[in-house]
């Protein structure tokens, strides 16, 4: 006897079990087997689990297969399981990690234990049961069904106890176990409606003459779209009953979106530029291929408004577009920017959404009930089933790349993606990655250019001069060294005639860390080696861990040495303010990074404030950098250039370049003078003059020699192992004793492979874990990744941002 099978990925408990791999189930009802995305229960042991179906149905001779149990109420797109696969090959992770990354939390109900009374136990005298059984076997008796739960809180036994006494009934067939699904724990927004199933006939219809108003009611159902009217809008349910029990109305329900209705979008004006640009880009969208297009647009030069013109050929093509942006920061302002433009076709995702508004956007954008999707990384994953476009701005950010486990890259997961649609993909940024640039160089995409920035007229308008003020001879006003006169100058001068000012340091708090000038320990954290952070909260220095966020009181006397003469070394943006506010007291001062603004309502309430100010202040870190428009901001001052020059990591000068260019994009948006001071201790670094001087080529022809001479990407691949344990001499042991595996399974791949470890990380310790790395650098990664599955202590990082 023939049976029908799939493969079904476990997504919860598979590493619980040490399953890796898809097993193998009979589908129950061969007339409706689930498709390919599907999520489904299936029995694994004696328990009922939740998976997703990998495969397409097969017919086998085997008849072994255990059945899969029932089906949840939600599917992943063929698209997406291609994706997800795709995902845990590139990045040597199991898929198990993958795919709940495209199902919103709380759509899948839980698998619930049921112990169940029999008739045996029913029968059985309550005499001859053993005491705590006896309890137990009369409560299933009165309740017929209980869960381990339930059971649990009406017994005073401990847990093991009860286990055990379940057990002996169970044993002696008294009590039967089976599973039941639970509803999940969010629920989408739905209503009743009534609807047409079965078209009467002309006779029938005659037939109602004698019942005008089941005749009306199948005339108003038969006009209706889709033949489905909301159930409110009858006076009562006592109508349909006739029609319902003729088997010509059925009432169900149906996905309602508490999105405003669609209206058309509103249209925009190009510059010739910004139309070239679209018209290039529009045979990918109206013939559909795919093609990946990098869009090199000065900061202010439009993209948006490209964006918007694309999208709105896409809408007119039936099409959905997914577009991407780094930071929750951006989603407030250009987020809203899209909603203006497309009124009711927007859908915001993004982290910081309830269970409920995240299901519901979920359920929004299967059903096309929105031609947009918005947001961070997450909202890659959104199931759009007729997606036509994908945009990914500032794609060049790192915050595209998941910082934990699976450690995958949004903006490469977007180009796989759009290629496994076979649509186009669209890549902004004013500072686009060297990777990218050398892709375009090689020509196997295609650079587009918008190489001036424009204001909200269409007018060409000037990118601000940007001067670079040498700090190693710069007087400053404070004792810290943070602003200097120059920028002080400025600062004055333009708050006098109203504008506001945007001052860029690159780390929070109010010190980088406090020094004892008795014994020169630092304040460390102590579960991390990284050093306290000072910030100040009501007058209270606390010492915070930028790395793992724990946080003490720092005390007045040195943990080592007990003296009370401390150095605060290096400063923070609170440092700043407190410098601003001495200077000059009447100016209000807006503090913006994570310690103000952690959430999308933060954000939005601090763009609101300093959109309704005239002169003042704001003193952030990199998120202000981020695209934000600013219409208010004349001056851009950078406090220090040179924080990340510091650091030991390849990327350390483009780093720096991005966001020296980004932020200096910030001044000057509109018409009118602005100027950009660059404050440096290393003002001949060529970062820091190419950003200056808006050379794209100057920097690149410095950086791409520097990568060349070295081996290092876009000339070669990089693949990160990361050893951690509580323990540092396991840690070491591990490290050590893989890196020789690692070896010797890559010694034929030279010399286009190479290793370069292991050794600790720049943090040896993080939250008690110490740490240890290896770097892979090779031209064949996907066979270097096939031959290091093997190393089971170390976490896998393809294609890692830093080398800290």
């Amino acid at each position: 006897m023939n049976t029908l099978i799939v493969d079904v990925q476990l997504i919860r408990n598979a590493q619980q079990y040490g399953i890796a791999d898809a097993l193998t189930y009979a589908v129950a009802d061969p007339h409706q087997p689930p498709a390919r995305g599907q999520v489904v229960y299936v029995p694994l042991g004696k328990q009922i689990v939740v998976g997703v179906v990998i495969s397409d149905t097969r017919i086998t001779s085997t008849s072994t297969f255990k059945s899969i149990t029932s089906w949840a109420d939600i599917a992943l797109t063929q698209h997406q399981i291609d994706l997800a696969q795709w995902m845990a090959r590139h990045y040597a992770t199991p898929i198990a990690a993958i795919l709940p990354l495209f199902i919103p939390s709380g759509a899948i109900g839980k698998p619930t234990k049921m112990w169940n009374i029999t008739d045996q136990g029913n029968s059985v005298a309550l005499h001859d049961v053993p005491a705590d059984e006896r309890g137990l076997l009369y409560l299933l008796r009165q309740r017929a069904t209980l869960s381990d739960e339930a059971i649990q809180s009406q017994l005073n036994g401990t847990a093991q106890r009860t286990a055990k006494t379940l057990s002996w009934l169970h044993a002696r067939g008294y009590v039967s176990t089976t599973y039941t699904v639970a509803a999940a724990t969010t629920q989408r927004n739905t209503i009743a409606v009534a609807q047409l199933i079965q078209r009467p006939t002309t006779e029938v219809l005659q037939s109602l003459t004698r019942a005008p108003k089941q005749r009306a009611l199948i005339n108003q159902l038969l006009d209706a779209d889709e033949g489905q009217i909301p159930l409110a809008q009858f006076a009562t349910h006592a109508q349909l009953a006739p029609l319902i029990a003729r088997g010509w109305v059925k009432i169900h329900y149906i996905f309602a979106p508490s999105l405003p209705p669609p209206s058309l979008p509103v249209a925009t004006s190009l510059t010739a530029t910004q139309q070239a640009v679209v018209a290039t880009v529009l045979p990918a969208i109206t013939a559909p291929h795919h093609h990946t297009y990098l869009l090199d647009g000065v900061t202010g030069s439009g993209k948006t408004e490209v964006y918007f013109a694309l999208i709105r050929h896409a809408i007119a093509q039936g099409k959905q577009t997914i577009v991407l942006i780094p930071e929750i920061a951006l989603t407030t302002q250009l987020g809203q920017r899209f909603m203006t433009q497309f009124p009711g076709r927007v859908a915001i995702i993004h982290g910081q959404l309830t269970p409920k508004q995240r299901l519901e956007r979920w359920h929004a954008i299967q059903s096309h009930h929105v031609d947009i999707i918005i947001g961070p990384r997450s909202a890659l994953f959104a199931p759009a089933s007729n997606l036509g476009l994908i945009l990914v701005d500032e794609e060049h950010d790192g915050s595209y790349k998941n910082e934990f486990s699976p450690y995958y890259h949004a903006r490469d997961c977007a180009i796989m993606y759009a290629k496994l649609t076979n649509i186009p993909i669209v890549l902004g940024s004013a500072t686009p990655s060297i990777e990218l640039l050398y892709a375009a160089n090689q020509q196997r995409i295609t650079k587009l250019v918008l190489p001036e920035r424009i204001d909200t007229s269409r007018d060409v308008i000037a990118l601000p001069p940007i001067r670079i003020v040498d700090m190693r001879v710069e007087k400053s006003i404070d004792r810290y060294g943070l602003i200097g006169t120059t920028l002080a100058q400025h600062i004055t001068s333009y708050t006098q005639q109203q504008h506001q000012v945007l001052l860029l340091l690159n780390r929070r708090g109010t010190s980088g860390s406090r020094l004892c000038r008795n014994c020169g320990q630092v304040a460390q954290c102590t579960r991390c080696s990284a050093p306290l952070v000072v910030h100040l909260r009501a007058g209270q220095a606390i010492g915070v861990c930028h790395t793992c966020g724990s946080q003490r009181y720092m005390d007045d006397n040195c943990h080592h040495c007990f003296h009370t003469d401390f150095l605060d070394i290096g400063s923070g943006t609170q440092r700043v303010c407190e410098v601003i506010a001495t200077h000059w007291p009447t100016l209000p001062i807006i503090q913006w990074d994570r310690d103000t603004a952690d959430s999308a309502r933060d954000h939005a309430q601090l763009l609101s404030q300093v959109n309704a100010l005239g002169a003042a202040i704001i003193v952030g870190t990199q998120m202000i950098a981020k695209g934000l428009d600013l219409a208010k901001v004349r001056v851009v001052g950078v406090v220090n250039t040179d924080t990340a020059l510091q650091l030991p990591d390849m990327r350390a000068a483009e780093r720096t370049y991005q966001l020296l260019t980004q932020v200096a994009g910030r001044a000057g948006r509109r018409s009118g003078s602005a100027e950009v001071i660059f404050q440096s201790y290393l003002p001949e670094h060529y970062a820091i003059q190419a950003a200056a001087r808006y050379d794209r080529q100057l920097f690149y022809d410095n950086e791409i020699t520097f990568r060349q001479r070295l081996g290092y990407p876009p000339f070669a691949r990089m693949i990160k192992l990361v050893w951690q344990h509580q323990n540092p001499t396991i840690c070491q042991r591990n490290a050590q004793q893989e890196a020789i595996h690692v070896t010797e399974a890559l010694a034929d791949l030279a010399p286009d492979t190479r290793i370069i470890g292991p050794a600790p990380c720049f943090f040896a310790r993080v939250r008690d874990r110490y740490r240890w790395q290896l770097f892979i650098v090779t031209n064949q990664p996907r066979e270097a990744i096939q031959r290091i599955r093997e190393c089971q202590h170390a976490m896998i990082d393809v294609d890692p941002l830093s080398m800290l």
